[in-house]
């Protein structure tokens, strides 16, 4: 489930704005998983969303005397993000540049497999704060000693006798090397442009709520249903440079025909169409993406391998890019919304309660933290809770009680049966 961004209270504005580092480590620990989650939409690798968060946390760090609202701060992280995450592709595009055409390869530091944690990244945050200052001048001493020794040397090889043509051969290689350069930084690939698109600080983001399903038209006349708890982001240039957009969560599209292909990007995939019928969702806690097609035919890219879809047929993709055809449970759990039906299958009670929060708005709690691991089933209609929580009953051996106005969950066999 794609983590949703909670309000930021004013406390932690004027905190900030005072100088506590407290108030930034709270914004960052209550923030971190739906700003990892935005990064990710816009990098082609998201294994670097964690430094765009953090290099976004430590500018709201520089900047706090700016911020007057949580709005302002806010926004500013979100803009923050976004461009952290086009310097990073900028950056990675340049080193492919280098690699493909100028035969240097860059030595690539070393990523683990799975995401840090909030407390790691945290810790990076606050060594980037207490790091200590740069000497400036021994700095700009130092570098003039260099520059000294560099034209020193120059000179040294000036000085010595060259034939005109080394020269020529040597002026030659450098306007081929030029030309080349030139020639792949003003290449332009469908894929870079609507990145670049995408991760436009112009877009616009259409944010659905706990419980809350709704619905939208784009400007091609292609129709949106997104699903609760997600959000999807129209880049400004939609149906005129690139006819694509992003989904953090999960949506079903009705894609109207057009000259340019149609392209959602979810997770570490996108998925490509002209004039079809698809439904796609993204899990946040098991990095997968699930989709399937319901009419046409869709073709899924992930990085250059490109797998076509057709009516009726479903795809599963996980964090590393593996593709498989994903079980009937699986298509169910992430798409029986559509349907109007929730369905969670042998699922521990923890993972349950985050689901039926997010497409029922409620919070149930359960009496003891031990009831958390217990698996429970259910497959129940969203109008409503009443078999949603008769479900959650009778699969987990529990019972359903109000607490004042808490909804509780208690451990069946614990609860004494009414006398008759």
């Amino acid at each position: 489930m794609p983590a949703t961004f909670a309000p930021i209270p004013d406390d932690v504005v004027a905190g900030l704005r005072s100088g506590d580092e407290q108030a930034l480590q709270r914004l960052f620990r209550d923030h971190y998983d739906a700003l990892i989650d935005e990064a990710k939409i816009l990098l082609d690798d998201p294994s670097y969303a964690p430094r765009a968060v953090e290099s976004a946390v430590l500018r709201a760090w520089s900047h706090r005397q700016e911020f007057n609202t949580p709005r302002d701060l806010e926004e500013f992280l979100h803009k923050s993000v976004h461009e952290a995450a086009v310097r990073d592709k900028s950056r990675r595009a340049g080193i492919h540049r280098l690699e493909e055409h100028e035969g240097i390869h860059a030595q690539r530091a070393a990523r683990n497999a799975s995401m840090p944690t909030v407390d790691e990244a945290w810790a990076r945050v606050h060594a980037a704060l207490h790091a200590p200052a740069v000497d400036t001048k021994a700095s700009a001493a130092a570098k003039a000693s260099m520059s000294r020794h560099a034209a020193a040397e120059h000179m040294a090889q000036v000085a010595k006798k060259t034939s005109p043509l080394v020269t020529l051969g040597y002026g030659a290689l450098l306007a081929a090397v030029v030309a080349a350069i030139l020639f792949t930084l003003f290449r332009d690939t469908p894929e870079k442009k609507t990145g670049r698109a995408l991760a436009s600080s112009e877009s616009t983001e259409i944010i659905s709520k706990y419980g809350q399903i709704g619905s939208t038209t784009l400007d091609d006349g292609s129709k949106v249903t997104i699903g609760a708890d997600s959000k999807i982001r129209i880049p400004p240039q939609f149906n005129r440079e690139v006819r694509a957009v992003a989904i953090n969560g999960t949506a079903a599209f009705e894609v109207a025909a057009g000259e340019l292909p149609f392209e959602v990007r979810i997770g570490n995939a996108a998925f490509i169409a002209t004039g079809t019928k698809f439904a796609v969702s993204y899990d946040t806690g098991s990095k997968t993406v699930v989709g399937r097609v319901t009419e046409g035919t869709v073709n899924v890219r992930i990085g250059e391998a490109v797998t076509p879809l057709a009516t009726g047929k479903a795809i599963a993709i996980d964090g590393s890019g593996a593709t498989r055809e994903p079980s009937a449970a699986e298509v169910d759990e992430a798409l029986a919304w559509l349907d109007g039906r929730f369905v969670v299958h042998d699922r521990t009670l923890r993972q349950a309660l985050d689901q039926t929060r997010r497409w029922y708005g409620l919070a149930l709690v359960p009496s003891d933290m031990s009831l958390m691991d217990r698996k429970v089933s259910v497959d129940a209609k969203l109008e409503g809770s009443k078999e949603m929580i008769a479900d959650l009953e009778e699969s987990g051996n529990l019972k359903f009680g109000w607490d004042d106005k808490t909804m509780m969950l208690y451990d069946a066999s614990a609860v004494p049966k009414p006398k008759k």
